[in-house]
């Protein structure tokens, strides 16, 4: 199953809806932290655990309240990309 976590992230740039972007990823750029799928801190576990690491994100959009850029990550693919990765160094 899918774990799809909704993130604000702190980040410049010209961005478009439903697309995605690898981005280095930095923890403290992170904040308001939502998932449907896990407990908020299995979310934040995971967020720490790819912290400085490139991965993908869907842009989806601006926050009105602090303009911050929001993203989508899913947590499988990520972790599916990486053990990929490994392999196939």
């Amino acid at each position: 199953m899918d774990k799809n976590i909704l993130i604000k992230y702190d980040i410049e740039g010209e961005f478009h809806e439903r697309y995605f972007y690898e981005i280095s990823f930095e923890y403290n750029k992170a904040s308001n932290i939502i998932s449907l799928d896990n407990t908020l801190q299995e979310a934040d576990d995971f967020i720490k655990e790819i912290d400085g690491k490139s991965i993908l994100m869907e842009y989806r959009g601006i926050s009105k309240i602090d303009r911050k850029k929001i993203f989508v990550l899913n947590s499988s693919t990520i972790r599916r990309e990486y053990k990929l990765k490994e392999i196939f160094k």
